[in-house]
């Protein structure tokens, strides 16, 4: 077999597949270690996921029609990585919220016992007025300060309260 047909369709399209098929059992595995539901949290549009999922194969399959020159070996993992995004989001978003052991939104997976605190209740009113008020800021112990962005205030107000919670 040609080394580019190996290297920049199959291999790709192996990950990619892995992917596809894996993030399910994945979630299967988080929702174990989760608990019980505390708050649910708001499930935005499925659209998208299904369109990065088309266009990620397309993107794959027009790589190997389609001589690019140079980046012949960046567009097919351009579409995993792509894929990989769009489609933990996807699955995860059935199961936004905070859980009893954890928090899932979006992509990030946050568990409690690595929370350290939340640093937008340490500042000031006019601290507190540079962020928007769906976003709450999560200290951890091992990847620092997590950004996550809510639907709206309400959910930021219950999510905050959970955490605070499970820190004392």
């Amino acid at each position: 077999m040609n080394f580019k047909l190996i290297f920049f369709f199959i291999v790709p399209l192996c990950l990619m597949l892995l992917i596809s098929f894996g993030l399910p059992f994945y979630k299967k595995n988080i929702i174990k270690k989760a608990g019980n539901l505390i708050v649910p949290l708001v499930k935005k549009g499925k659209a998208q996921t299904v369109g990065a999922y088309i266009f990620a194969y397309c993107l794959l399959a027009v790589s190997v029609f389609f001589d690019f020159g140079k980046l012949n070996f960046v567009i097919p993992f351009c579409a995993i990585f792509g894929l990989f995004i769009c489609a933990k989001e996807g699955v995860f978003r059935s199961v936004n919220g905070a859980y009893e052991n954890l928090l899932i939104s979006g992509t990030e997976i946050v568990f409690y016992d690595e929370i350290v605190n939340l640093p937008l209740e340490e500042l000031s009113i006019e601290e507190k007025e540079n962020y928007p008020e769906n976003v709450i800021i999560i200290a951890t112990k091992k990847r620092g300060k997590k950004q996550l962005i809510l639907n709206n205030a309400d959910e930021v107000l219950k999510v905050a309260a959970v955490v605070k919670e499970k820190l004392v």
